[in-house]
């Protein structure tokens, strides 16, 4: 008998679990920067952090807040590279294009996110120049 390997897509809706489902959804509001669909994917206490404990966003607002202003830079877009997922945790590896002083810059970002209740409750951020 011999052996087979099988490439999965890592958004193929058949496979996804609820916990990525979300995380798909909350990634393409993010490219399409709807911040209304974006924040929707959020718990109403939901957190963010700059890993491993730097507290940088507690609260829709706050959210809400730290994305309008990244929704406002013109090279703003983040592809998927890797996506990983048991229960209610989902971990992103992802290229991430930003503006810094009017010029794109991609840096790597690891994220990870806790998912309750189909929102994300709390979510964790490593980035480094790409």
């Amino acid at each position: 008998m011999s052996s087979a390997s099988v490439a999965l897509q890592p958004n193929s809706d058949d496979l996804a679990t609820p916990a990525e489902k979300v995380i798909a959804a909350q990634l393409k509001a993010y490219n399409d920067r709807d911040l209304e669909q974006f924040v929707s994917h959020w718990a109403p206490d939901a957190k963010i952090y700059s890993w491993p404990d730097g507290l940088v966003a507690e609260g829709l607002d706050e959210i809400a807040q730290a994305h309008a202003e990244r929704f406002a830079q013109p090279h703003l877009h983040a592809v998927l590279l890797s996506r990983l997922a048991i229960d209610d945790l989902v971990i992103d590896r992802e290229l991430v294009t930003r503006t810094e002083h009017d010029q794109p810059k991609v840096v790597q970002v690891i994220a990870i996110y806790e998912i309750k209740g189909g929102l994300i409750q709390r979510a964790w951020f490593k980035q480094v120049a790409a």
